[in-house]
C-alpha cells in the first residue's frame, strides 16, 4: 500500500431545498433552466425559463448570471443584474425552486491512495450538511408559519 499527497482543492455544488438534491458544478460553465439541453434542468417549473441561468468558474470564483429570463433571478431575495460572484450560503431562486450554493474547500492530506476519493465525497457531504443547516436555520427564524416575519 502507497500514500499519496493530493490537494483536492475546490468542489461547489447547488442544494435545492424543494427535495434536497444536489447538484455538483463540475464543468467550468453550467446552464440552468427548463429546457433538457441545460445541465441543471428545472423540470416541470412553468415559472422558469428555458434558459434561465448560468454559473460560470473562473479560476477558484464562481459567477451567477441570468440569461435574460421571463421572471428573473433572485440572489438572495433580490433581482440579479449582470454577472455576481457566489459566496458560500448564498440563497438562488430560479422559478418555483430555491437553491443554495455551497463550496467545500480541500486541504491537501496524506492519505492512502484508495481513501482519498471516498474521504473527499464524505468531507463534501458534510460541508453540503452544515450548509444547508445554516440556511433552513436563518429560514426558520425569520419567517413564521402564518407569513409574518419574526426576529
Amino acid at each position: 500500500m502507497f500514500t499519496t499527497k493530493t490537494a483536492i482543492g475546490r468542489c461547489a455544488a447547488l442544494i435545492d431545498l424543494t427535495d434536497n438534491s444536489q447538484s455538483n458544478l463540475l464543468l467550468n460553465e453550467i446552464k440552468i433552466g427548463r429546457s433538457r439541453d441545460n445541465d441543471i434542468v428545472l423540470e416541470g417549473d412553468v415559472s422558469a425559463s428555458r434558459k434561465q441561468a448560468r454559473i460560470s468558474r473562473i479560476g477558484d470564483c464562481y459567477f451567477l448570471e441570468d440569461l435574460s429570463s421571463t421572471n428573473g433571478t433572485l440572489l438572495n431575495g433580490k433581482q440579479l443584474h449582470g454577472r455576481v460572484l457566489l459566496n458560500q450560503d448564498d440563497s438562488i431562486t430560479m422559478g418555483r425552486r430555491t437553491f443554495v450554493f455551497c463550496v467545500v474547500e480541500f486541504a491537501p492530506e496524506t492519505q492512502p491512495a484508495e481513501y482519498v476519493f471516498a474521504n473527499s465525497v464524505v468531507n463534501l457531504f458534510q460541508g453540503v450538511q452544515r450548509a444547508v443547516a445554516s440556511v433552513l436555520g436563518r429560514v426558520s427564524n425569520t419567517a413564521s408559519c402564518d407569513g409574518s416575519e419574526s426576529r
